[in-house]
């Protein structure tokens, strides 16, 4: 990005430093508590405040400051509200050099000036200054995730990265806590956004174009949070293990807007080990690839259930609760406008879908067959502890275990169908199975 106005960034880098020293000189000469954790802002904020007139007497400031002053852009923004339509704070032009400040170093133990990361400031800031649009980032942390190579870019804005102290501190203000008795959560998935910046408050905007602006809003944070909602049900059906959404935060790092949104999710109780190595990087982000395809294909209406309630089992504490998504989800995909003959069609299409071996097709026959009864059981207020298959006793929680890995290797396939131009209806079904 070519710099607009290099005489201000030059002031702005010229205040930053000397305000970084002085910071030294009050931090050596007077220890401060500034320390890592949810409290750091606030701790941060004191010191600044116990210097406060040394910095803005110090004459570099002031040189600035008068740059500032006296740069139109920056003047149309100053002293009234500024961010989107979902929300606005109160910007003032003396606040840059302090957010600059902020932003090199409350995660900076150091207290070092570093250029790269000063020069990205600044760009950012020019960037908000002079578009017309604002960044904003959905991120969701992930649960049972416990090893992944990162950042991971799926596609354009969305990614899978490591969990910042920022974030942390973020999740913090909103009760959302980061650290749990039986895990420590390391991921979040990030999706990236823009909205029309807005300056001004209620009264100065056309209340049409507040409209607007509202609903562009509305649409782009539920899109964002379908992207993250997806990343979760493509790692979920890629391999088994548990994957669950913790709380996500909305945020910007414009110098423009400082405000945040968060909401939380249940806590599950659930350990997990879940991995995705270097070597299965690639298939898992061909899987993602044809998820993007299959979900730019028009024929998939019942697919999205079952893509759906696949992901809503992997959130379900009781297995009981957990094993009826799972079989919503496999009847969305084997069992389309079918209205009679429900159990042995579910059976007969699953295994003929799933198997070419005829031993293995039989197995796998009366395996769905009792899946299909034991969901009316489970329905009906019923319930087993073990379940005979083939003369053995197995538990029912290895049966839904099994179970899921059928309904994900069924779903990984039918995303290829599909994706080559397959319509799974029931046309589809019944000629698989003549």
């Amino acid at each position: 990005m070519t710099i607009k106005k290099p005489e201000l960034q030059k002031a702005l880098r010229s205040c930053v430093k000397s305000w970084i020293s002085i910071i030294k000189e009050e931090v050596k000469s007077n220890p401060s508590p500034f320390t890592k954790g949810p409290n750091r802002g606030l701790n941060f904020s004191i010191l600044l405040s116990r210097i406060k007139e040394r910095l803005e007497n110090n004459p570099k400031y002031k040189i600035c400051m008068n740059l500032i002053s006296s740069d139109s852009h920056i003047l149309k923004h100053d002293k009234t509200l500024v961010g989107s339509a979902g929300s606005r704070t109160r910007f003032e032009k003396e606040q840059i050099p302090s957010r600059m400040l902020w932003e090199l170093l409350m995660y900076n133990d150091s207290f070092d000036y570093k250029v790269q990361e000063f020069n990205r400031l600044y760009a950012s800031f020019e960037r908000d200054l002079y578009e017309s649009k604002i960044q904003f980032t959905h991120t969701q942390l992930l649960g049972g995730l416990k090893d992944i190579r990162t950042p991971l870019k799926l596609k354009s804005g969305v990614i899978i990265d490591k969990l910042t102290q920022k974030d942390q501190d973020i999740f913090y203000i909103f009760g959302l806590p980061t650290q749990f008795e039986w895990f420590v959560p390391k991921y979040v998935i990030k999706v990236s956004y823009f909205l029309k910046k807005v300056i001004g408050d209620s009264e100065t905007i056309d209340s049409a174009m507040q409209k607007r602006n509202l609903e562009e809003y509305m649409h782009k944070s539920k899109v964002a949070t379908q992207e993250a909602e997806d990343v979760i049900c493509v790692l979920r059906v890629f391999k088994a293990g548990k994957i669950f959404p913790l709380g996500s935060i909305s945020t910007s790092d414009s110098l423009f807007y400082t405000g945040s949104t968060g909401s939380g999710t249940s806590k599950l109780n659930r350990i997990s080990d879940y991995s995705i190595s270097n070597k299965e990087l690639n298939k898992f982000k061909q899987l993602w690839k044809s998820f993007q395809d299959f979900k730019n294909t028009k024929k998939r209406k019942s697919l999205n259930i079952a893509f759906k309630r696949y992901k809503y089992a992997g959130e379900k504490e009781l297995p009981e609760d957990r094993f009826l998504d799972l079989m919503i989800s496999a009847e969305a995909l084997f069992l389309p406008n079918t209205k009679s003959e429900l159990g042995f069609k579910f059976a007969l299409r699953s295994a003929k879908f799933l198997e070419r071996n005829q031993d293995k097709q039989y197995y796998l026959f009366d395996f769905m067959k009792i899946a299909y009864d034991l969901r009316s059981e489970i329905v009906h207020g019923e319930s087993r502890k073990n379940i005979k298959l083939g003369g053995n006793d197995i538990s029912f929680e290895y049966f839904i275990n099994k179970f899921e890995e059928l309904i994900s290797k069924s779903l990984k396939k039918a995303i290829e169908l599909v994706t080559r131009g397959e319509n799974l209806d029931d046309k589809y079904w019944n000629n698989l199975v003549i």
